[in-house]
């Protein structure tokens, strides 16, 4: 699975979820609520440990540059 096809999953799932949670506050069915995050993370979780999203080193550096810019800033 490539990095495009992960993304729209995500979206789907995200707007599977605010679809279900929207529905449930409608009702006032907290159950409902919960239980469609619930389902959301769970999927989310199946597809990432099926999906091997490569990054390259210069991917890596970026996001070490990032990291550290932030841990700098906070700090």
């Amino acid at each position: 699975m490539d990095r495009k096809k992960y993304k729209q999953l995500r979206v789907m799932v995200a707007f599977f979820v605010g679809l279900i949670v929207s529905v449930a506050v409608s009702r006032d069915s907290y159950l409902l609520a919960s239980a469609g995050v619930v389902t959301g993370m769970v999927f989310m979780v199946l597809v990432r440990s099926k999906a091997k999203i490569r990054t390259d080193e210069r991917e890596l550096t970026i996001q070490e540059k990032a990291a550290r810019m932030t841990y700098a800033i906070f700090a």
